[in-house]
């Protein structure tokens, strides 16, 4: 068997590289191969314009699985698999040969769109894939933001090639549940960010194990409970941060605010939807990227505006369709995607979310509800003195610290606030709150993720914008009784009280010594 081929990109092509123990035919008849084509070569997806197919390949994820399981049947499963390579530029083996023996040449690599493993199984034949995400600007308006993504280095023939995505594969429907699948997606980005273990689908349905309450055996499996996927997360050195609530089919900006606040963090969100409400059979997929439109100048508004209720789409990994899916916003109540009908066209669907499951580092224990719980009361403050002439827009967040520091190097903030704050004692994570005019930063409360919620876990204020300091500094004293001692207002309390008030009162001391 020659170890590779190289074909031009189009569907007939696709077709034959996907089929594995599945015909040609039956392969074009399926959800993922109809959806792959438009996400592959489509002028709104990833533009492919070569294949390069591996023959012959040893999937880590896929042997895990296969020793667990399909080594011990009767019937003779191939251990080996083939890898199919995707590339934006068109060229034939010459040229292939010719970059992949130079090693100076980083042509292959910067044309590199990802790959799709093909597991020679009669049904559930996409394995590990790798495929690069969607261009994040494509419109003046819109932009794409995909947070859940890391960087793989893969190895072709000896060539180092880098693509950022995240992880996905096929439900198999024996080894594993689409939970197990949306919970490995997931741990591709929490592996290396929280340095915790990597299980193959598989072994994912073994830690959920099959509860006293559930029915059936680890495998086949029949899918996974809240529970189990709580039990797998817990199992690998997390915890779940679980939102299950009856709230999300009244009000889906609350689901939207909690998986951006954890997403931008870079922590894929595992959500459990119903695609009808009335239905005891679930769905699981992950989170990875979203999409929102630039900030609008509007005046206040008596009611917290937040720049997670701005998006207006999330992009997530869906077993049962493919990579980067696009669940839009239905209403106040659903989300709204689509399957193929049996003609091949789109059909779209509701969505309702039944759960939200962040897979968290153990020591952020402050939630976002926490943290939006004190921001509300600052709001409510400015909005009745009038503080801002244009709508206030608060960009809540969880981050580590040193990317947040690293950012504020980067910004345009006074040069000594901005010494005084790198060198700032943080915890590994903390929750930011950015109070924003017109996309424009005014300043940032910086809450301690890793305090108890009755504490005053908000611990610092950074200030973008001097012409407002003065202003910021009155309302503070005015209302120094609620700042520090009303249960219904900021959980400040009288130390970072005194801190902000005090380091306010230095800096517009400051600047009035420049401006003489």
């Amino acid at each position: 068997m020659h170890p590779y081929a190289i074909l031009p990109y189009n569907d007939e092509n696709l077709a034959k590289s996907l089929s594995s123990k599945i015909s040609d035919g039956r392969i074009l008849e399926r959800a993922h191969y109809r959806y792959l084509k438009n996400y592959l070569g489509s002028v709104d997806g990833i533009k492919a314009k070569t294949i390069v197919i591996e023959s012959s390949y040893i999937s880590k994820a896929y042997i895990t699985d296969y020793s667990n399981y399909y080594a011990t049947c009767f019937q003779d499963y191939p251990r080996q698999c083939k890898r199919i390579h995707f590339f934006k530029e068109q060229f034939e083996e010459s040229t292939f040969l010719k970059e992949l023996l130079d090693r100076d040449s980083s042509y292959l690599d910067e044309h590199y769109l990802g790959y799709i493993v093909v597991k020679p199984l009669p049904d559930s034949v996409i394995g590990p894939t790798i495929l690069s995400t969607y261009a994040e600007i494509y419109n003046e308006d819109q932009i794409r933001f995909f947070p859940g993504c890391r960087t793989y280095e893969v190895n072709l023939f000896g060539k180092v090639l880098k693509v950022k995505t995240l992880a996905y594969q096929e439900q198999d429907t024996v080894v594993s549940a689409c939970a197990s699948v949306a919970i490995w997606s997931a741990f591709h980005k929490t592996s290396p960010l929280f340095k915790t273990v990597l299980p193959a689908p598989g072994e994912i349905t073994k830690l959920a194990g099959n509860l006293f309450f559930t029915y059936g055996r680890t495998y086949p499996n029949q899918g996974l409970d809240l529970t189990q996927v709580c039990r797998a997360i817990d199992a690998v050195g997390l915890v779940s941060e679980v939102r299950s609530s009856t709230k999300f089919n009244t009000e889906i900006n609350l689901a939207s605010r909690i998986i951006y606040a954890y997403l931008k963090a870079e922590i894929p969100v595992i959500l459990l939807i119903k695609f009808d409400q009335r239905s005891n059979v679930g769905h699981a997929i992950t989170v990875a990227g979203y999409s929102k439109p630039k900030p609008k100048s509007k005046p206040p508004v008596a009611e917290i505006t937040l720049t997670a209720d701005r998006i207006d789409k999330f992009y997530v990994h869906d077993d049962q369709l493919g990579p980067f899916s696009s669940y839009e916003f239905s209403g106040l109540t659903a989300l709204k995607t689509f399957h193929y009908d049996n003609q091949g066209n789109k059909a779209y669907v509701s969505a309702w979310i039944h759960a939200a499951v962040i897979p968290l580092y153990p020591k952020i224990r402050i939630k976002f509800e926490d943290v939006f719980d004190t921001v509300s009361n600052f709001d409510t403050i400015f909005y009745e003195v009038n503080f801002f002439k244009f709508e206030l827009e608060w960009d809540i967040y969880l981050q580590e610290s040193n990317k947040y520091k690293k950012e504020l190097l980067l910004s345009e903030i006074d040069k000594d606030l901005a010494q005084a704050k790198v060198t700032s004692i943080y915890p590994k994570y903390i929750w930011i709150a950015k109070a924003q005019v017109n996309g424009h930063s005014v300043f940032d409360l910086i809450f301690d993720s890793t305090d108890i919620p009755s504490g005053n876990y908000c611990i610092d204020l950074v200030m973008f914008d001097d012409s407002v300091m003065k202003t910021l500094l009155e309302i503070l004293t005015k209302y120094k009784e609620i700042f520090i001692d009303d249960n219904e207002g900021p959980k400040l309390g009288e130390k970072i009280y005194n801190k902000i008030t005090e380091e306010l009162t230095e800096r517009i001391d400051k600047l009035k010594t420049k401006l003489k």
